[in-house]
């Protein structure tokens, strides 16, 4: 059975990031067949690791309910939309993406989100990890639009409400019912690390039992050089900053025993 780790937290905090750092150790770890699911409507994901999108499912949800799409009497909406999706994944070296793309517009989108999620489902089963750059308002995770999470990454920034919306996330996660085996808090974009001190007080205060508090991811150079030049993060070096820290963290926690 599939394996789905989600990173999520709130906008501009480094999410798409680290799910590249995270893909990039994954893939050294020769942890294989991996599906990458980009769900943040502002989707970026496939320009840090080098490839070009085309199709989302966003844009098949939109022709499905304004049927503007190309179907004879003998094709359904469910035969077109399992051709629609195997068309709109992006394939790569030990690893697939597919972009979910805009959130739902006006209209009733019932019918088609369960197309979607059943075709989903079944292609999950094709791989062994789900990798899951998720959007800062949890939309598909509480639809269930992409099934269950077993691990989630919430990634807050160095400031007191970045801290505190990270910590809301569980919070919210349970609300909307959203089961999590388990969830873990990273920092991410830290210049100056003797500043964490006081916020990771704050972390110790909100008291919640169901987040872990993992550490810091150091601000990176390289992953400015990078994203400026349009060069995968997948090739980053293995001693950035930012990669070393995910790393050593990831490695800490033992996801991928051998």
């Amino acid at each position: 059975m599939s394996k789905l780790i989600g990173f999520i937290g709130k906008g501009g905090t480094g999410k798409s990031t680290l799910t590249a750092l995270f893909l990039k150790y994954v893939l050294q770890k020769n942890v294989k067949p991996i599906l990458v699911i980009d769900a943040d409507p502002n989707a970026c994901l496939g320009e840090l690791i080098g490839l070009h999108v085309e199709n989302t499912i966003g844009n098949i949800r939109q022709k499905l309910l304004n049927k503007k799409y190309e179907y004879s009497a003998s094709i359904s909406k469910y035969d077109y939309c399992e051709y629609a999706l195997n068309n709109a994944i992006v394939e790569s070296k030990g690893f697939d993406l597919i972009v979910m793309g805009r959130s739902d517009g006006p209209g009733c989108y019932c019918y088609v989100n369960n197309i979607v999620k059943l075709m989903i489902e079944k292609l999950k089963k094709n791989y062994q990890l789900i990798i899951v750059d998720c959007e800062a308002g949890l939309e598909h995770l509480s639809r269930r639009t992409l099934g269950d999470i077993n691990i989630s990454f919430i990634i807050a920034d160095l400031s007191r409400k970045g801290i505190l919306t990270g910590v809301k996330q569980v919070e919210l996660m349970k609300e909307l019912e959203i089961q999590t085996d388990k969830n873990y808090l990273l920092i991410n974009d830290v210049i100056d690390e003797d500043k964490t001190k006081d916020f990771e007080k704050l972390i110790k205060e909100s008291n919640n039992e169901e987040l872990k508090y993992l550490g810091i991811i150091h601000h990176d150079e390289n992953i400015l050089k990078y994203e400026l030049n349009q060069n995968s993060l997948l090739d980053l070096p293995d001693d950035s900053k930012s990669y070393r820290d995910l790393r050593n963290i990831v490695d800490e926690i033992n996801l991928f025993k051998t």
